[in-house]
C-alpha cells in the first residue's frame, strides 16, 4: 500500500485543478486518469467562459475562436443577438485539459494514466493489484463515478444522453454559435452548432426516455442545413457522452469530497460544466489543506459549495425541468417575444452563460409582457419567485 495525503480519481480539469493546488500546498498528491491520453476522448462542445479561460491561463493556441452572439432556431419563430464583447470562446478542449495536467505535475502532483481504479473503500482506492491510501479521496470521475457509488450518494437527478460531430463546411456567421430549441430535434434540451474556424462543432443531447441522440444529431444537421448554417461538408468524426443535470445536496462524506460531474457540478441550461467543475475544485483545495492541517472540517467544502453556486444551478434546474414540459408552441409564442430588438439588446448587454439567473431582472425590464407568457412555460416558480423579490408583474 503506499500512502498519499490526496488521492484523485480522474484527470479532467476539475480533477487536476485540484491536484494543482493541493501539491502546491505542500500535499502529496496523485492523479488517477484511465485513459492512455489526458484529454482524449473529447466529450465537449468547447464553447466556454472568459472568466474560465482565465481561471487556468492557457497558451493563445487553445482558443479557436471568439463568440459574441447565438442565432437561436425555434420550431417555427426564431431570433438573434450579438454583443460587441466577446462573450464566449471556442477552445481545444483537448488542448486545455493537456494544459491542466501540465500544470498539477509542474506544481508536484503525480498522474498516473492508464490507471483504472476498480474500487473505493473508505481512504483505500484499489487500481489493478495495487492499493492507494489517502488521508482525502476526491472523486473526479464523471457522470457515472465510483468514487460517489462508494460514499453511498445517489447520482445528479437526470443524466442527458450526448452526441457530437465535427463538420467540415460551415456557412454561418462566424462569430455567433447556433441553437435548436426544437421539441421534435432535440426534446428535453438543444442541438447545437459552434464554429471553430475550420469548420463546426455539430451536437445535441435529449432528456432521458426520448429519443437516441443519434437520431437527434440526424435532425439537427437536416436542421442546420436548411437554415443555412451548415453546407453539405462530410462529418469527421463522432463521440457520444453524457451530461449530468442537477447538482447534489452533499458533496462530501467523511475524507471523501466530489468535483465536476461527478458532483453534478454543472449548468443545467447550457451543460456545460468546466466552470463549476472548476469553481468546485478551487473551494475544495482550500477545504483540503484546512483539514489535512487540522485547522478546519473537510465539510467546509459543502458549506461554501452550496453558498456560492448551489442556487444558481438549482435555478437552472427548475428551468430546465420547466422547458422538458413544453410544447412546440409555447416556444414559438416565447421566442415571439424575444425577437423584439429590445429583448435582443437586454441578451447582448447582460447574458452570461455562467450566471443566467443575472437576465431575468433586464429580461423582464425589455419585455414586461414576457412574465405573464414564461411564467406558466419555461420559467415557472424560478422566475415567480424572483419577480417578486423585484417587486415586477407581468402585462397579459
Amino acid at each position: 500500500m503506499e500512502d498519499y495525503d490526496v488521492v484523485v480519481v480522474g484527470g479532467g480539469p476539475a480533477g487536476c485543478r485540484l491536484a494543482e493546488g493541493t501539491a502546491e500546498r505542500g500535499h502529496r498528491t496523485v492523479v488517477l486518469e484511465e485513459h492512455p491520453e489526458i484529454g482524449v476522448p473529447v466529450q465537449c462542445a468547447g464553447l466556454v467562459s472568459p472568466r474560465t479561460v482565465r481561471k487556468l491561463m492557457p497558451p493563445a493556441s487553445v482558443v479557436l475562436a471568439e463568440m459574441r452572439g447565438a442565432d437561436v432556431i425555434g420550431p417555427s419563430v426564431g431570433f438573434s443577438f450579438k454583443s460587441t464583447e466577446v462573450r464566449a470562446f471556442v477552445i481545444d478542449r483537448a488542448a486545455f485539459d493537456a494544459f491542466a495536467a501540465e500544470r498539477a505535475r509542474r506544481a508536484g502532483a503525480e498522474i498516473r494514466l492508464e490507471a483504472r481504479v476498480d474500487g473505493v473503500k473508505g481512504g483505500e482506492v484499489m487500481v489493478g493489484g495495487e492499493r492507494l491510501c489517502g488521508s482525502v479521496v476526491v472523486g473526479a470521475d464523471g457522470p457515472s463515478s465510483i468514487v460517489r457509488a462508494s460514499m453511498g450518494l445517489d447520482g445528479p437527478r437526470y443524466i442527458f444522453p450526448s452526441v457530437q460531430q465535427d463538420m467540415s463546411d460551415w456557412t454561418g456567421a462566424r462569430d455567433r454559435v447556433a441553437i435548436i430549441a426544437d421539441q421534435d430535434v432535440a426534446p428535453g434540451f438543444f442541438a447545437w452548432a459552434i464554429p471553430t474556424g475550420s469548420g463546426a462543432r455539430v451536437g445535441t443531447a435529449v432528456a432521458p426516455g426520448t429519443i437516441p441522440a443519434i437520431e437527434s444529431l440526424e435532425r439537427a444537421i437536416a436542421r442546420f442545413q436548411g437554415s443555412g448554417h451548415l453546407g453539405s461538408g462530410d462529418g469527421l468524426g463522432l463521440v457520444g457522452g453524457a451530461i449530468p443535470i442537477g447538482p447534489l445536496r452533499r458533496v462530501s462524506v467523511g475524507g471523501t469530497l466530489l468535483v465536476g460531474d461527478a458532483a453534478g457540478q454543472v449548468k443545467p441550461l447550457s451543460g456545460g460544466g468546466l466552470f463549476p467543475g472548476l469553481s468546485g475544485a478551487e473551494i475544495a483545495v482550500e477545504a483540503i489543506d484546512g483539514a489535512l492541517k487540522e485547522e478546519a472540517p473537510l465539510r467546509e467544502y459543502d458549506r461554501i459549495w452550496k453558498r456560492d453556486h448551489l442556487g444558481e444551478l438549482t435555478f437552472g434546474l427548475r428551468v430546465r425541468e420547466s422547458y422538458m414540459g413544453l410544447g412546440n408552441d409555447d416556444i414559438d409564442r416565447i421566442f415571439g417575444i424575444m425577437a423584439r430588438e429590445e429583448v435582443g439588446e437586454a441578451i447582448a448587454l447582460n447574458g452570461d452563460i455562467d450566471h443566467p439567473s443575472m437576465l431575468s431582472g433586464p429580461l423582464v425590464k425589455a419585455a414586461p409582457d414576457i412574465v405573464g407568457e414564461v411564467a406558466k412555460t419555461i420559467l415557472g416558480d424560478a422566475l415567480g419567485s424572483l419577480m417578486r423579490r423585484l417587486g415586477l408583474k407581468g402585462e397579459n
